[in-house]
């Protein structure tokens, strides 16, 4: 029965994750999934932000904080509470103090290139140094690390402890992430889409997540984590391990997981673009498929199929992890995100009657 349970509520939280919105008010859905406990609770943040909300740390605050503050006014936030981030939420911070018409392009490309002529010279030295297929975009982001990183930490950090809970702040591309002396600091080399968890004391964890299997187009500009180190937080909920988007398809990651004990597993990810999970599913991106994969539901499954297969709903039933969560990146965006070409990338759906979903899994 336990089983069963677990395995309804995995899939009623991604169905959950399914709907899309975007709105300039402060109306917030709320979806509950189980029945409130001492336990505590993970809950995930899919805030639908526009441009500008990466324009400036205020801007970002402005957005996020009224979303939290009613989750706590209706008792959602407690100290209990795992607060969770989608992937690629701080790959926007790119655009950080630029000009105005940074934020009216309409596609992505034409945003970063106007991002990389205000520092064309540090953008040209990267550009002639990378061996990257997307070397643009690599350079892009080296030019521009050391302000994002300073600004991902200021935001989360602030936010862990005005509201005092722990948050998995959402994946960033950024050269490796390290501790020293109690201070960020960015060590020389290529990319890595990696997530930082902050306390409720607003300190980051030494713990750095890093992506083990980033998808094809992220491999054109970021590097994979060689590792087999899947990191596993002690939390007010218990053990919480962190993957990101792609790394729960495999089940290795589980393995890992379970190796040291973790209780929860959340996953931070990103899909502005519904209408894929209904498309046929190409297979494993990047990768050569696991060996229990069945080769045929290439192409004959869609993508919906597969995740529920494939991905947390499926993995998770035969692992010793009691629950988890997806959270998904909302927004009304620049046309291309980091994970599809600026064809396959319509429009997001929005909703005019809404500002965000929080998705709250009662343990």
């Amino acid at each position: 029965m336990k089983l069963l349970t677990r395995r309804i509520a995995v899939t009623l939280i991604y169905i959950l994750c399914l709907q899309s919105a975007h709105a300039e008010n402060n109306k917030i859905k709320i979806h509950e999934i189980g029945v409130a406990s001492s336990r505590g609770s993970i809950l995930g943040v899919q805030a639908y932000f526009q441009k500008r909300d990466f324009q400036s740390v205020e801007n970002f605050l402005s957005r996020i904080r009224p979303i939290l503050g009613t989750a706590k006014s209706q008792g959602f936030l407690q100290r209990q509470t795992i607060v969770v981030f989608p992937e690629h939420v701080g790959l926007y911070l790119a655009t950080l103090n630029q000009a105005e018409s940074v934020f009216t392009a309409v596609t992505e490309s034409a945003a970063m290139q106007q991002v990389a002529c205000r520092r064309i010279i540090p953008f040209l030295w990267e550009l002639a140094w990378s061996d990257k297929k997307d070397s643009a975009a690599e350079a892009l982001f080296q030019v521009r690390a050391a302000a994002m990183l300073e600004a991902y930490e200021k935001i989360f950090s602030t936010l862990a402890k005005e509201f005092q809970v722990t948050i998995v702040a959402g994946s960033i591309p950024l050269p490796e992430i390290e501790m020293q002396h109690g201070k960020l600091r960015l060590k020389p080399g290529p990319l890595y889409n990696q997530t930082l968890v902050f306390r409720p004391d607003g300190t980051p964890e030494e713990q750095i997540v890093k992506k083990h299997f980033p998808i094809a187009r992220e491999l054109e500009f970021m590097a994979a984590d060689q590792t087999t180190n899947y990191q596993v937080f002690d939390t007010a909920v218990g053990k919480v391990g962190v993957l990101i988007c792609a790394d729960a398809w495999f089940p290795q990651a589980y393995a890992a997981l379970e190796e040291k004990a973790a209780d929860y597993v959340v996953v931070p990810t990103y899909t502005l673009d519904q209408s894929i999970l209904a498309k046929p599913w190409n297979g494993y991106s990047g990768w050569e498929a696991p060996a229990d994969c069945n080769l045929t539901d290439v192409k004959t499954i869609t993508e919906w199929q597969a995740f529920n297969k494939y991905a947390l709903p499926g993995r998770i039933k035969t692992s010793k992890i009691k629950q988890g969560l997806v959270v998904r990146l909302r927004g009304n965006l620049w046309k291309s995100g980091p994970t599809r070409s600026a064809e396959q990338d319509p429009t997001p759906i929005t909703d005019p009657q809404l500002n965000a979903d929080l998705l709250v899994l009662h343990l």
